[in-house]
This record gives structure tokens, C-alpha cells and sequence, in this order.
């Protein structure tokens, strides 16, 4: 009967201990003539999946396509807006993603045009887009360090190309709490 107790003692320790672990996702975003999504998900510095993907860039001939495609979801987001309230749920999401930190290791930005001029004007919007984002996450997440952000501009030639690195983590135990607050906070809402 002792052993039995000491087994379930060490099994509850055990498990006290896994729900300190940090779990990362350290995620990479390519925007180069396509879009790369990385994902990668360690626990402990374990690492337990890989999700790697990367779209093309719809070419002018696709324009018409995907423009139909966008009204479609437009029309569609209309509809789930209509029936979810999400000023509600966006207070008590953002109590959550307080809890995760963020830490941006990089995000590098190459624009240009072959107008000078253009060139300029678009790199002070994209430092303009950067920081609004940037603002944006802190207020959702907290930020560990003042992340490494760069735009180099090419005057010889158009290019867009964008490159952002960023590592999100959270302890187990908050993730499982988060995810059934939130769950619970969804099936509230459908009910």
C-alpha cells in the first residue's frame, strides 16, 4: 500500500514539474515570390513537429479568380461577424495571450522600385506598417526584447521580399488552461 502512494506521489510530482515546461513555437514568414510558413514546435527544447508550407503568388492571369474568391470571403466573414460577438471575446482572449511571450529575432524588409522617389516614399510606409504591427503585438503579447527590424531599398529594380522570425512560448500548463478557458468561452457563445 506504501509503494502504491509513493507511485502516485512521484506520477503527480512528475506531472507538477511538466506544466512548468516552456512549449515554443518558433515560426519563420518568407515573402519572396510565394509565401513560406515554418513552424516549429519543441517542448523543453525537444522538438516535436514541423510545419513547413509555402504558397505561390497569384500571377495577373489569377486576378479575376481571386478576386471572386476574396468577395466570397468577405462575405463570409460578414456572416460569422453578424452571428459571433467579438468585442466580448477579444477582452478575455487578450487576458490569455498576455500570458505568451513573444520574442522577434528578426524581420528584414527589401523593397524597391526602379523610381527613386516611389522607393523612398514606400520604405517610410513599410517602417510605418512595421511599427503599427509592432504595436499591435504588444499589446497583445508580451514582448521579451526590442526585436531587430531592417528595410533595405533597391532603386535598380521592383522587389518586394520580407522575412520575419519570431519565437512564441507559453508553459504547458497555461496552454492546456488557455485552450479550455477559451473552448469553453466559444461553446458559451454557439449555446
Amino acid at each position: 500500500m506504501l509503494i502504491i502512494i509513493v507511485i502516485i506521489l512521484l506520477i503527480l510530482i512528475v506531472l507538477s514539474l511538466a506544466m512548468l515546461l516552456r512549449v515554443k513555437l518558433r515560426c519563420e514568414l518568407i515573402y519572396d515570390q510565394g509565401v513560406r510558413v515554418l513552424i516549429q514546435v519543441t517542448i523543453a527544447q525537444i522538438p516535436l513537429t514541423t510545419f513547413d508550407r509555402t504558397w505561390d503568388v497569384p500571377t495577373e492571369d489569377d486576378l479575376d479568380e481571386t478576386d471572386q474568391l476574396i468577395h466570397q470571403s468577405n462575405e463570409q466573414l460578414l456572416k460569422i461577424k453578424e452571428k459571433t460577438n467579438l468585442k466580448n471575446r477579444k477582452t478575455k482572449i487578450s487576458k490569455y495571450l498576455k500570458k505568451v511571450s513573444l520574442e522577434i529575432e528578426s524581420w528584414e524588409t527589401t523593397i524597391g522600385t526602379k523610381n527613386a522617389a516611389a522607393t523612398g516614399m514606400l520604405t517610410g510606409a513599410c517602417w510605418a506598417i512595421k511599427g503599427s504591427v509592432l504595436a499591435m503585438l504588444e499589446q497583445l503579447f508580451h514582448i521579451t526584447d526590442q526585436p531587430s527590424m531592417q528595410i533595405h531599398a533597391d532603386f535598380e529594380k521592383p522587389i518586394l521580399k520580407s522575412m520575419c522570425t519570431c519565437i512564441f512560448s507559453l508553459r504547458l500548463g497555461q496552454a492546456i488552461y488557455t485552450y479550455r478557458q477559451v473552448n469553453k468561452s466559444i461553446k458559451a457563445r454557439n449555446v
